[in-house]
């Protein structure tokens, strides 16, 4: 596998973990699975840029 893919399934597994970690109903995790892996993917979206910028 890429390493995008890598990242993607990373970030997915992350956010399952963080949303069933404490006493939540249904909707409540889904908003914060999706929430963790929105903020994954922008925090890699930011890596990669400041890798870019430091790098050229």
């Amino acid at each position: 596998m890429s390493h995008p893919a890598y990242t993607v399934l990373f970030a997915l597994l992350l956010a399952t973990a963080m949303a069933l970690v404490g006493d939540r109903a249904g909707r409540q995790r889904v908003y914060l699975a999706v929430y963790w892996f929105c903020s994954a993917m922008a925090s890699v979206a930011a890596g990669a840029w400041i890798m870019h910028w430091v790098h050229g």
